[in-house]
């Protein structure tokens, strides 16, 4: 009879989380139905290596590099949906949309893995589904959403390792490998899941010898590493640098304090923090403080504890913790360690997103310890004191009070990525997406007036991703910084007809020589200007 409660409850529970997957697959084709996924230039460069593959076999972007800076999974997921008559820029936003489904929907296979308490898994999958930064990415024709789900599928297929029996375990290693070689050619941080491997496996496992772990570590590194080291010699080869140029780096104290503000907005607006901090006085500040570490405190208590008890339950407990501290720290560590070789993205919802299924499963094991104190803490007194109800020798005001402080806490914590996600929804079914395909790009002057063109010349322009997203045309991009004009000079002279189309405000004319010095170099012709207030510039003539 509890055989077949415990098989009905768990079918409950997987047809919640289909819910609650195919509800993300919705939301994000919901957010991309006006004109479909944002863009960013590094969205049109994956289309358009993805287009070129399937056109000519070329793995170059429209704007003919062969793109060493991208790992090459991406893409070629892309270029596969093209081979099947499906448009890439069509094929990402849904891609991404299931992408995201999967990321719910796998996600409680990581939170129950944390103790028996089928409602707080279902309230992690709740935070995963209204996420302020893994909705943001799955908008977005980007790489993040498809590395996350690489990630979970890697921490979960490293639980099933840690849990079966050592005849089994070369099967879970190899999986995890191929799934670490995928993570390497979906993002180049995607190695610090190697780290995190060898890591654990030369500590923690201790079934083999050292002997026998450190040649298993060793075929792991070969698994994984033999296709990226493939793609590294092509960029080798083709560009003479293992993944492209790359600029000067950002002040390392700026990217900390982004980083900082990223995490602390998933779960509390922006607008409250300052706002809190001047209404409260010091004194329930430092209780708020000290709340904190005493809640630290109690997760590092019960796990000392755990690792006191050697029983094989609660050591596979603490590994699987080790496992989500390692992943997050290994993860920031590296992102902080690239950003003070070279400069990326800001430390924005994009480059921090992959760090949130751990932050949330980090907050969801200090709820279940510290709910299962309050209730442990409650049966004792009843048990000690007789002036206490008799309901709490029998657990039911504990289960009512654990039931109270579930919901109160959880409520707290999904009012804002609830109600910021609800607003983003909204604007976005209206006015688009986010980036290049958002309605003051789509819907301005001077973008209909470039489409509507009968060109009969080269084009070139500081912002040629906007151009190459919003219209069927594609434009060259103008010489970058620094670098030698005398190819663009002749370019000039000997086409018969040359334009260039001068953004005011864009993405990535920063990178490309100014205006002014085109001016001092060429001699330009007006054809006709626009001043529509959101997308502003000019089309000129080389003469």
């Amino acid at each position: 009879m509890q055989f077949h409660s415990l098989e009905k409850r768990r079918k409950i529970e997987l047809f919640i989380s289909t819910i609650l997957g195919l509800i993300g697959v919705f939301l994000v084709l919901l957010k991309t139905s006006k004109y479909g996924a944002a863009m960013t230039p590094d969205g049109t460069l994956y289309i358009s290596i993805a287009r070129n593959l399937v056109s000519n076999g070329k793995y170059e972007s429209f704007l003919n590099d062969p793109e060493p800076q991208f790992p090459p999974l991406f893409p070629l997921l892309l270029a596969s949906l093209g081979f099947l008559g499906i448009d890439p820029y069509i094929g990402a936003r849904f891609v991404n949309a299931i992408v995201f489904g999967l990321i719910v929907f796998l996600s409680r296979k990581i939170f129950s893995e944390f103790g028996k308490d089928s409602i707080l898994d279902i309230v992690g999958q709740l935070f995963i589904l209204f996420s302020i930064p893994l909705l943001f990415v799955s908008k977005y024709a980007c790489t993040e959403p498809l590395f996350i789900l690489l990630l979970t599928l890697f921490s979960i297929y490293f639980f099933k390792l840690i849990e079966a029996p050592k005849e089994r375990k070369r099967k879970y290693i190899l999986i995890l490998s191929i799934i670490s070689a995928l993570c390497n050619l979906q993002r180049y941080i995607g190695i610090f899941v190697i780290l995190v491997f060898g890591f654990q496996f030369l500590f923690i496992e201790k079934e083999y010898s050292v002997f026998r772990r450190i040649k298993i570590i060793f075929l792991f590194c070969l698994i994984s590493l033999i296709p990226l080291s493939i793609w590294i010699l092509r960029n080798l080869y083709i560009t003479g640098t293992f993944l492209g140029a790359r600029p000067p780096p950002r002040p390392f104290l700026s990217n900390v304090y982004q980083f900082i503000n990223t995490v602390a907005t998933w779960l509390i607006s922006p607008d409250i923090i300052p706002f809190v901090k001047s209404l409260l006085p010091d004194v329930i500040k430092l209780v708020f403080l000290i709340g904190g570490f005493i809640l630290i405190g109690i997760l590092g208590s019960y796990l000392i504890f755990l690792d006191f008890q050697r029983n094989r339950e609660n050591k596979i407990y603490l590994i699987k913790f080790y496992h989500i501290g390692l992943m997050m720290i290994s993860y920031t560590s590296l992102l902080f360690y690239t950003a003070l070789q070279f400069r990326f993205d800001i430390m924005n919802n994009r480059i921090v997103s992959p760090l949130y299924l751990y932050v949330i499963a980090i907050i969801l094991i200090i709820l279940k310890n510290f709910i299962y104190l309050i209730k442990s803490l409650l049966v004792f007194l009843s048990r000690r004191f007789n002036f206490f109800p008799k309901a709490l020798k029998h657990n039911r005001i504990p289960l009512l009070f654990e039931k109270i402080i579930i919901i109160f806490m959880i409520s707290i914590l999904l009012i804002h990525p609830f109600f910021h996600n609800y607003e983003s929804l909204i604007r976005e079914m209206q006015k688009g997406a986010g980036g290049y395909t958002y309605y003051y790009f789509k819907e301005s002057e001077i973008i209909k007036y470039v489409q509507n063109k009968e060109w009969d010349g080269k084009i070139y322009s500081n912002d040629p991703h906007l151009i190459y997203t919003c219209t069927t045309i594609i434009p060259y991009n103008l010489p970058y910084k620094d670098e030698d004009i005398s190819e663009f000079k002749e370019t000039i002279e000997n086409e018969p007809k040359v334009y260039l189309i001068w953004f005011i405000k864009n993405y990535v004319s920063d990178n490309y020589i100014d205006l002014r010095e085109i001016k001092q170099n060429f001699n330009l012709k007006i054809i006709k200007s626009f001043s529509d207030g959101n997308v502003c510039g000019t089309v000129y003539q080389f003469i």
